[in-house]
C-alpha cells in the first residue's frame, strides 16, 4: 500500500505503526510519531493500523546538552 513518511510517498507492506518502524530500522524510544495529525504514545504504535494513503511523520529524538 502507498503512504505518506514525512512528506514522501512510500510503499510498505508494514500492518501498523510499529512495524514501520522496524523496517525503517528505527526504535520507538529514539522517535515522536505524528500518525494522520495525532501525536502517538509509545504504547499505541502496536495498535495504530497503516491504511492506504495514511500520513506519518517520525521525529528522530536526540539528547543532548
Amino acid at each position: 500500500m502507498n503512504i505518506r513518511v514525512n512528506g514522501e510517498n512510500r510503499d510498505t507492506e508494514s500492518k501498523t505503526v510499529a512495524a514501520l518502524l522496524t523496517e525503517l530500522n528505527l526504535l520507538p524510544a529514539q522517535v515522536a510519531v505524528e500518525y494522520n495529525q495525532t501525536v502517538l504514545f509509545r504504547h499505541e504504535l502496536e495498535k495504530a493500523q497503516i491504511r492506504e494513503g495514511d500520513q506519518i511523520e517520525i521525529i528522530r529524538v536526540v539528547a543532548g546538552g
